[in-house]
């Protein structure tokens, strides 16, 4: 730690040149059970980060994020944190938020601040005025991504999703015609990228309305339904969608079934629509019932890292990896089972093994692998019991120095 937190700051670095020497403390990622007491910080670095923070130097941001970062780990005491409050509202203004590299605009309101400033309306208007500024523009995918991780932490209303339909609509119809423009490009034809565009913003309004929104307005309804529609006729799936739009009954048995369903398809795209509609899904089973009605779901999906199922194999182990992580319940013997018997088998793949539309990779598809098997020791460790052998194969992979890094990465361990 003391060497991430001292590390140098390159300057007179052009904006490209910037996306590339970031600072590393953003890239480090602890498990929420690592405690402040593990991380060793050297005397005297976080008052001296707080001055060069206050000096607005070429180095401002990146004490910004070290020091964000650090107070994320319980490493800053109250004055310094007060202290942290005050340099990063300093000139907000009435409606700005402070941004930090590293981090999304909401981050802040994890942060201290100044008393009389209520973050969230702000962060909003923030994400609003983006979007409207950005679309059409390169920038358009990162503010989508943000708006998607906000979801997590933001309490976005239905009015705020349907605004934000709207907006997402009048893009789509205008820019659909591209779908047809599929010419050789050097980064992605029309159609390409208009495909990458419409699927993140399908992401980011599912991400939105799976707080539990559920569309009761018909006139919304239909607005929705439509959008769907006409997606799917141009090739788009959103089933992440379609869960707004029904509660319950029959019609969520139908849409649960066609999710099921989606974890074996040959197409790439229409996987990962069925695995993110399962990981809404997953959040939304708070009782029996539901778990139950999800049980179809998460056989498939563990039946599909049983039998590497490619394509998405990638996408497939880290929603695994997430619904171990989150929800207790997933790992039910049968889907247990299933798991260790795909991670079992991963082990040994190398790229002489894979064939077929392996479009990941064997790095990729190791170090999510990886992953999945850290979430199960981290499972079967808070239960108390002994993890499986296949898991401590994994531990073993992952502290061998020949194994590839990002494999390697998959598993926190942390040292002080």
């Amino acid at each position: 730690m003391p060497l991430l937190i001292e590390f140098p700051v390159r300057e007179q670095l052009g904006d490209m040149e910037k996306r590339e020497f970031v600072n590393p403390l953003s890239l480090v990622n602890l498990p929420p059970e690592v405690g402040p007491e593990v991380l060793d910080v050297p005397d005297g670095s976080v008052d001296e980060l707080l001055v060069r923070l206050a000096d607005r130097g070429t180095d401002h941001d990146w004490a910004a994020t070290s020091l964000v970062w650090l107070h994320e780990q319980g490493k800053l005491d109250g004055p310094q944190s007060q202290r942290l409050a005050s340099l990063l509202w300093e000139g907000m203004g009435a409606s700005g938020v402070p941004t930090v590299p590293g981090f999304y605009s909401f981050a802040c309101m994890r942060l201290p601040r100044p008393p009389g400033i209520d973050p969230e309306p702000r962060v909003k208007e923030h994400l609003r005025s983006e979007i409207g500024a950005k679309m059409g523009s390169s920038g358009l995918a990162d503010v989508l991504d943000e708006l998607r991780q906000s979801a997590g932490e933001v309490s976005w209303s239905a009015a705020d999703a349907f605004e934000l339909l709207a907006q997402f609509r009048a893009w789509w119809d205008e820019h659909k015609p591209r779908l047809h423009w599929d010419l050789p490009m050097p980064f992605g034809s029309p159609a390409e990228l208009t495909r990458r565009t419409i699927w993140r913003m399908v992401s980011a309004l599912a991400a939105v309305l799976a707080k539990g929104t559920v569309v009761e307005d018909r006139g919304s309804k239909d607005a929705l339904r439509d959008f769907i529609s006409d997606l799917t006729v141009h090739g788009i799936p959103a089933l992440r969608l379609e869960l707004a739009l029904t509660k319950g009954g029959d019609g969520r048995k139908q849409l649960i079934d066609r999710i099921a369903a989606g974890m074996s398809d040959s197409v790439h795209d229409n996987v990962v629509d069925a695995l993110l509609a399962a990981r809404f899904l997953a959040t939304a089973a708070t009782d029996e019932e539901s778990r139950r009605d999800f049980e179809q779901v998460s056989t498939k999906l563990a039946e599909g890292v049983e039998w590497r199922h490619r394509p998405a194999l990638v996408d497939r182990l880290r929603v695994a990896a997430g619904l171990v992580r989150e929800h207790r319940w997933f790992v039910a013997p049968v889907t247990e089972a299933s798991l260790l018997r795909g991670l079992a088998c991963i082990q040994g793949e190398g790229s002489e093994r894979v064939s077929g539309n392996d479009g990941d990779g064997v790095i990729l598809t190791r170090a999510s692998a990886a992953s999945l098997a850290f979430e199960l020791f981290r499972h079967y460790q808070k239960l108390g019991v002994k993890e499986p052998e296949t898991v401590r194969r994994w531990q073993e992979i992952c502290s061998d120095p020949n194994e590839f890094a990002e494999v390697r990465n998959a598993w926190a361990t942390v040292s002080a």
